[in-house]
């Protein structure tokens, strides 16, 4: 068993779900402003690790690697100012990406026809706005649902970090004869992603049971269990899609912030993987709701 790797998840699964529902709990005043903060941090640091994977040393990049993470920013502001500004985010989003075409429509090289290398820098731009700056626009977005969003931001973080220690764990101990069967992440085991897949879910019914007004949100256990699945699945997603990245960049880690665990990619793919659909899931509830009433 890789010690440093251990002592790496423990640290994550056990010191910093603490911390971070601390910040959530307590430091959630003006609309979450200093956990989305933080977000804007993490998106910085995630921004730069994807820059890296994406485009060489002195490669023409299209935007700096520290404009897409603004996208956070943007969206909280709109959150902030309510009413019609709450799509202020994804407006700018989709603004982003139109400047990308017209960047590159102005200042590319023209002796490349057919433009391929154009089109190939404008994927990559585009890539690196998307995953994993537009994701994480959506982690403000949850934390301010209702009242109780930071709580329900963190359920999603429960789930997530439940699925990446059960699958940790019983990869070691039951997965030596059932590994490789996903190409991109060969060293994950089928006994890992059963486990994670399994009981992830009584994770997610103790925790509505610890704080049920996060229950009452839901309404019944079923839809949590559902909802756990879907995240566990998501947060396995999510794990494979930046191992496909980080094979691409031919690294093994995309950075070296947590000893043990990576960079900020390695330690929040699975996060981004899920908060989408955890994100859908938790409005289309609301919105079930706010009609039933």
């Amino acid at each position: 068993m890789d010690k440093r790797n251990l002592l790496g998840r423990i640290a994550t699964c056990v010191v910093f779900p603490p911390l971070i529902f601390c910040v959530l709990y307590y430091l959630n005043h003006c609309n979450c402003l200093i956990p989305s903060a933080i977000v804007f941090a993490v998106a910085l640091r995630a921004s730069k690790e994807m820059d890296g994977i994406l485009f060489s040393i002195g490669e023409r990049r299209l935007l700096p690697f520290w404009l897409p993470p603004l996208l956070v920013v943007i969206d909280w502001v709109g959150i902030y100012l309510g009413g019609g500004y709450e799509g202020l985010g994804f407006f700018a989003l989709y603004s982003m990406i139109v400047v990308i075409f017209l960047v590159e429509i102005f200042a590319g090289s023209s002796d490349d026809p057919p433009y391929r290398d154009s089109v190939r820098r404008v994927a990559r731009t585009i890539l690196l706005v998307v995953y994993p700056n537009s994701f994480l626009m959506i982690w403000p977005e949850i934390m301010n649902l209702n009242e109780n969003g930071n709580l329900i931001f963190f359920f999603m973080l429960v789930l997530v970090f439940s699925n990446d220690v059960f699958c940790y764990v019983f990869g070691m101990l039951f997965g030596k004869g059932n590994r490789g069967y996903v190409k991109a992440s060969p060293n994950k085991s089928l006994a890992g992603y059963i486990a994670g897949f399994a009981l992830t879910p009584l994770l997610g019914c103790v925790y509505v049971r610890v704080f049920p007004s996060v229950g009452a949100y839901f309404g019944s256990p079923y839809v949590v269990i559902g909802l756990s699945l879907m995240t566990a699945l998501a947060s396995d997603i999510g794990d494979i899609i930046e191992s496909v990245f980080k094979r691409c960049g031919h690294i093994k880690d995309s950075g070296n912030v947590i000893p043990g665990r990576g960079g900020m990619l390695d330690n929040i793919d699975s996060i981004m993987a899920s908060s989408a659909l955890f994100y859908f899931f938790t409005k289309a509830m609301f919105s079930h709701i706010s009609h039933a009433l």
